[in-house]
């Protein structure tokens, strides 16, 4: 049986803006919404982003490529709520904003 090694970002410290914690606050929904976008970018899924950036978050996968992640994710029902996570290039920390803010 073949077996497939399952990709994962170290995510070092995790942080939101004070815009993103606020919504996260408001609207459980939402928060869903944040918790499940944490995951997908910790499992390499690169959200809503364009080929061209895929394609550099692959490339710093690569072990030993010290290069900054970033995924975006938009929020179907509203569209100002869309987010982007950034990890760092060493891996000690990710951020959560809103595209808006980047």
């Amino acid at each position: 049986m073949k077996t497939t090694k399952t990709r994962v970002l170290k995510l070092g410290r995790v942080a939101s803006t004070a815009r993103v914690n606020s919504e996260i606050a408001r609207d459980p929904e939402y928060s869903v919404f944040i918790y499940e976008s944490l995951r997908r970018h910790r499992n390499c899924d690169w959200g809503d982003l364009g080929a061209d950036d895929k394609e550099l978050n692959e490339i710093s996968m690569i072990e030993g490529k010290e290069e900054r992640i970033m995924s975006r994710y938009d929020y179907e029902p509203d569209h100002s709520k869309n987010i982007c996570i950034i990890t760092d290039w060493d891996r000690s920390a990710t951020t959560i904003l809103f595209s808006i803010e980047y």
